[in-house]
């Protein structure tokens, strides 16, 4: 098995401290091509599911949590933030 990026460790203190407050967020520290590979996926379908957030299963979304040392509950919550974010600029 490939050795995990060392970045994704990251990802849970930045969460702690604020810094991630959406799913999207996540990107300011892991590259997108990183994380579609790592979660199976190629960057063309990865970037098809961040775009309709409710194409992404729970499978896709506890790899993603469990690479970035994420609870079940703290990746509902930031997809969860995700959507809430684009209602709101959906609005303005």
């Amino acid at each position: 098995m490939a050795q995990q990026d060392h970045r994704y460790p990251t990802i849970k203190p930045m969460l702690d401290q604020g810094r991630i407050k959406k799913l999207t967020d996540i990107f300011t520290y892991i590259p997108k091509t990183v994380l579609a590979q790592d979660i199976g996926k190629n960057l063309k379908r990865l970037n098809e599911l961040l775009e309709r957030l409710e194409n992404f299963t729970i499978k896709d979304l506890l790899v993603i949590g469990n690479l970035c040392s994420l609870s079940r509950r703290e990746m509902l919550l930031l997809l969860d933030a995700e959507f809430d974010f684009r209602e709101q600029n959906k609005l303005r």
